[in-house]
């Protein structure tokens, strides 16, 4: 089974048991390096990411990564692909305090 099907607070746990809190950003990268099929869109050493979890829209850390983990498609919902890509937040001195998982489904 594929575990981007999985729920975003599923794969957000499992990523919380591989880098905790505190984790570095540099041991957050290698993390990711390790992953064949992620591909890190962007390393942001002066912004945080921008959470949509909530209202209003808040910035979360000061340095950032975002990190695209694939697709995936239902069967029964073939026409429709679900996109999903992880921030990762850290505070000043480089250390993770924050992990969102983002689902964004579209119909091709």
């Amino acid at each position: 089974m594929n575990p981007l099907i999985q729920s975003e607070n599923q794969i957000k746990n499992n990523l919380w048991e591989q880098t905790p809190i505190g984790t570095s950003m540099n041991e957050v990268i290698q993390f990711i390096k390790t992953k064949k099929d992620w591909e890190i869109e962007t390393i942001n050493y002066e912004y945080g990411f921008l959470s949509q979890r909530s209202k209003p829209i808040k910035l979360i850390g000061n340095k950032s990564i975002r990190v695209y983990l694939g697709e995936y498609r239902i069967f029964s919902n073939y026409y429709f692909v679900t996109d999903v890509t992880v921030y990762y937040g850290f505070n000043e001195k480089g250390e993770l305090i924050d992990i969102w998982v983002l689902k964004d489904t579209n119909s091709l």
